[in-house]
């Protein structure tokens, strides 16, 4: 990965496309770097009008948000993220 790249490249293909979505995990209250902020500066450039987005999430529970939202409609509610699931995984990054 390059220097300010985001944290999570995610992608799936439905009807013949393909969706990107890049997503920067920041704590509740961290920042973008320079370089995180020159990235997104070019992706906005460069990339936005492709079928790729990218976000930025502050905390774990605006990332279950955004992945969400981008998820395509039809995604079955079993199959989407829950802040029970996102809190299971929390509590075991706490224990390693």
């Amino acid at each position: 990965m390059d220097v300010g790249s985001p944290d999570l490249r995610l992608s799936y293909r439905l009807n013949g496309d393909y969706r990107v979505l890049y997503l920067e995990l920041k704590k509740k209250k961290g920042k973008l770097s320079p370089d995180q902020i020159e990235w997104n500066a070019d992706f906005d450039a460069n990339f936005a009008s492709w079928n790729c987005q990218r976000a930025v999430a502050y905390g774990y529970e605006q990332a279950i948000e955004i992945i969400n939202s981008w998820l395509p409609l039809h995604t079955p509610p079993n199959q989407r993220l829950t802040p029970g699931l996102a809190d299971d995984i929390s509590s075991a990054d706490k224990g390693m």
